[in-house]
């Protein structure tokens, strides 16, 4: 198991009514996971970026003044073709991207000083991606297209410098091994500040776990046939989504903090085990179905 930088230490931190108030719901990065030196991409696709004509320019006023017809449709759009560039930038080593930005930046991404390092930093990128609608299909596409270049190369650095078999899918799967464990040591303890600490410590297991799944998907990793990485990706979803504010572990999950349908059939078609089950049993595209459909829009 690698190293969890930031996970809770025995004995920390329980405030009063059961609060812990260490609880931390953003780990930092895995810190054995993250480059001494800064990457720099120099194959980002910046000529598919549309091109800022009067049309293009128009149409951006008008959805950043609430103008015109599908406007929510319109800002997803700009925002992810903003995410885009930005992250373009990012992975390039530039402190600003393309001249895109006419009126207004919609990108998720704030520019980086400190170069690429790690794929925490592009977080909010991941999480617009899979939040996107079927309708901008194209824009959607290219953003995962981009975020994707930035992983493999990624992955290329880290095997370069640990000299190690490292893959992101690997990774996931060790992380929610750990979590499901400290899960179950987690049920038996009677100590308040233990039971504390082992929330923090399950937690830290699953949201990198589930990070990780994320970025081996969207890679396109050959993932072991049979895997359980999708189960083990939506049981710690439902342990996450326990947690409130306060750090309390709650007996049932915040139906805010689930994932959305969108979400989770992003996962369901980048996962090759997932689609060909999905296609073979019946029994389990129902059970799919069902599960899809109890979750929040």
């Amino acid at each position: 198991m690698r190293t969890i930088k930031g996970t809770a230490t025995i004995g920390g931190g329980r405030g009063e009514a059961g609060i812990n108030s260490s609880f931390n719901p953003n780990p930092d990065p895995p810190l054995r996971d993250v480059l001494g030196k800064p990457l720099v991409l120099t194959t980002m696709p910046f000529q598919h970026l549309p091109e800022p004509s009067w049309r293009i320019k128009l149409s951006r006023f008008l959805t950043w003044h609430g103008l015109g017809p599908a406007l929510e449709i319109r800002r997803q759009r700009w925002q992810a073709i903003d995410t885009a560039a930005m992250a373009m930038a990012i992975f390039s080593g530039r402190r600003t991207p393309p001249p895109l930005f006419i009126h207004h930046n919609s990108s998720v991404l704030a520019p980086s000083f400190n170069g690429f390092r790690h794929p925490y930093q592009m977080r909010p990128a991941f999480s617009l991606l899979v939040r996107l609608p079927e309708a901008i299909a194209a824009e959607r596409k290219l953003l995962e297209v981009v975020l994707a270049m930035g992983l493999r190369d990624y992955v290329r650095a880290f095997k370069g410098i640990s000299e190690t078999l490292f893959n992101l899918g690997g990774e996931a799967r060790e992380y929610f091994q750990e979590a499901i464990r400290t899960e179950r040591l987690m049920r038996m303890s009677r100590i308040d500040d233990e039971r504390n600490d082992m929330v923090q410590i399950a937690y830290d297991c699953y949201f990198h776990g589930i990070q990780y799944y994320l970025y081996a998907l969207i890679a396109r990793e050959n993932l072991p046939a049979g895997n359980r990485l999708f189960s083990s990706m939506y049981r710690g979803s439902l342990f996450m989504a326990r947690i409130d504010r306060g750090g309390r572990l709650l007996d049932k999950p915040i139906r805010a903090l689930l994932p959305t349908r969108n979400q989770i059939m992003f996962y369901a078609t980048h996962d090759a085990v997932v689609t060909e089950r999905f296609r073979s049993d019946p029994g389990f595209a129902q059970q799919f179905r069902n599960l899809r459909d109890s979750l929040p829009r």
